[in-house]
């Protein structure tokens, strides 16, 4: 009714625009219903920013307390890793850093 009453307001119209709005209209309708009719819902997987490992492979961390750290050599830790003491530190005997002397 809404379409009718506009193209009735104006004087000169041929029938191709009309048919044109007509077909876009009924267009944008039809999609509009199936998308807020169907209550359909698609599952979609997260994606993650971070790579992670598949489990088997993690680490826990039963496994870690068993790691010795070559750096300061006590145990739950990797050279290199924050929690090292010796992370920034000069050896006494070699004068190196991030190391202690063994």
């Amino acid at each position: 009714k809404k379409l009718r009453k506009t193209f009735l307001k104006e004087q000169k119209i041929t029938l191709e625009p009309i048919l044109r709005t007509a077909y876009a209209v009924e267009s944008a309708n039809a999609h509009a219903a199936e998308i807020e009719g169907s209550g359909n819902t698609t599952e979609v997987n997260k994606i993650s920013k971070y790579k992670t490992r598949p489990e088997k492979y993690q680490s826990t961390w039963q496994n870690k307390r068993n790691i010795q750290c070559y750096g300061c050599g006590s145990s739950g830790h990797l050279h290199g890793d924050k929690s090292c003491p010796a992370l920034g530190k000069k050896c006494n005997y070699c004068q190196r850093v991030n190391h202690f002397a063994n």
